[in-house]
């Protein structure tokens, strides 16, 4: 069976210009992977420009009783950009809305004990933030809706004391080793409230929710274009909770059985797993094919909705597809034990990124 060195997190990710590769079975201190020396050749640029081609991204997913959503944020230094997905399970209603920034400081902080991330335009106003020594993390939104879409506020927070929570990080290299990557993730269980106003009659209702969340937050050194596709999951399944986020991308390490953040935690237990192969023969809105050739992973996305996410701002490009759907079969532990998933809700992602 697959198997993958856990090691304790590092005090720094990039230790006298070199990456700290590894999987770390904890958060280190900063998710910061600034000052690896020459990261793109043998030219000695100066790290204060290598340093502007370091791509954020943060994302907290959430999957309850009544609503499957993710707000993502991109820092692209020159521009970001926060949107908010978010659909009904009921009827797979579908709402999205989104806001740019200009150029920041830093829109996505580095510090994983304690962080703020927020962005505002127009009446629509996106934060999150988590404390891991409180044990919470809080996602909160208000926006204004239109002539056709409605308003929409709520408060969702997560238990990072409960003994489902998981977390771990990582530094990969992206692709080759003088470049890299790092992750950050944890899953917990959340409960919150959603409020949704009817853009015409004014009618209100609120929905109290109960369910499993994710947090990602990842940071790399970029090609002029990337590109990445993503599949993850929480929730319950066969009396386990269960949550996993499996990656394919261009960034993706030359040994990737060394080397790549794909993760199940099953009851508070992190699984890694082996690289896989994420195949769509009938298009984004078609079924997706996700295997591995170690026999843990095998599993099939089968799309509900797709919410597709295309920016144009000068030489920045970037084209999302964030699609809602379920999935079908079978997840293999660390310690053999097989995850049964049968119409599992969950999300992929299809992202490509010019800058």
């Amino acid at each position: 069976m697959y198997s993958r060195l856990v090691c304790a997190p590092p005090k720094k990710l990039v230790e006298n210009g070199r990456p700290v590769f590894g999987t770390f079975g904890g958060a280190p201190e900063r998710l910061d992977i600034r000052n690896v020396r020459r990261p793109f050749g043998v030219l000695p640029m100066p790290e204060f420009i290598t340093n502007t081609r370091i791509r954020s991204r943060l994302s907290f997913f959430f999957c309850t009783d009544g609503y499957i959503g993710n707000i993502d944020f991109l820092d692209a230094k020159l521009f970001g950009y926060a949107e908010l997905s978010l659909w009904h399970t009921a009827d797979a209603k579908k709402y999205a809305y989104r806001c740019v920034s200009g150029p920041k400081k830093r829109l996505i902080p580095h510090l994983t004990a304690h962080g703020l991330c927020a962005a505002s335009q127009h009446m629509r106003h996106f934060r999150v933030s988590w404390n891991r020594s409180r044990g919470e993390a809080v996602f909160t939104f208000d926006v204004r809706g239109d002539s056709v879409r409605p308003s929409l506020s709520g408060a969702l927070a997560a238990d990072l004391s409960a003994a489902s929570f998981c977390e771990m990080s990582g530094v990969y290299p992206a692709p080759v080793m003088r470049r890299c990557r790092g992750v950050y993730r944890f899953t917990a269980p959340v409960q919150g409230h959603i409020s949704r106003t009817a853009a015409v009659s004014r009618e209100q209702d609120t929905a109290e929710l109960d369910g499993s969340m994710m947090f990602l937050m990842s940071r790399a050194y970029c090609k002029l274009r990337t590109h990445t596709d993503m599949v993850f999951a929480c929730g319950n399944s066969g009396g386990h909770s269960v949550s996993f986020c499996i990656v394919e991308t261009s960034l993706e390490a030359v040994d990737p059985d060394t080397y790549n953040e794909n993760v199940l935690f099953t009851d508070g237990v992190m699984t890694p797993l082996p690289p896989v192969r994420i195949t769509r023969p009938y298009g984004v809105t078609g079924k997706w094919i996700i295997q591995d050739t170690e026999s843990m992973i095998d599993l099939t996305f089968t799309p509900i909705s797709d919410n597709i996410h295309r920016l144009s701002i000068f030489v920045l490009r970037a084209v999302d597809h964030l699609v809602y759907g379920k999935f079908e079969g079978v997840l293999l532990t660390a310690a053999g034990e097989r995850i049964v998933l049968k119409g599992f809700p969950g999300m992929a992602k299809k992202q490509n990124l010019r800058l």
